[in-house]
């Protein structure tokens, strides 16, 4: 009996991969937005060190993601696509960080 015909089982890291990826690049997206949007506010030299800080948090969650994803990979008999996708939207989340990071200069 060859292993195809066994049903494939759920692959946790790939799932929490997707989870932290989601919630990288929405967090950092977020922010970023709020923060171009307040960009000419009086309150934003001020307000732009919580964003960076709030910011960089969203990256780390994305870097976590990543390494998440990489180690979903490797599952026997495993699906890998939220791994996969949960890795792409981690790097979706550090690369905002560091075009806001670019931006705030």
């Amino acid at each position: 009996m060859s292993d195809s015909n066994q049903p494939q089982k759920l692959n946790p890291l790939g799932d929490a991969s997707l989870r932290l990826g989601i919630s990288s690049a929405t967090l950092t997206f977020t922010i970023d937005l709020i923060a171009f949007v307040s960009a000419n506010a009086k309150f934003f030299k001020i307000a732009s060190k919580v964003f960076f800080i709030a910011d960089g948090l969203g990256a780390f969650i994305g870097f976590l993601a990543i390494v998440i994803g990489f180690a979903g990979l490797f599952g026997r008999n495993m699906p890998r696509a939220s791994a996969v996708v949960g890795m792409f939207l981690g790097a979706v989340g550090i690369a905002l960080f560091a075009a806001f990071a670019r931006v705030i200069r």
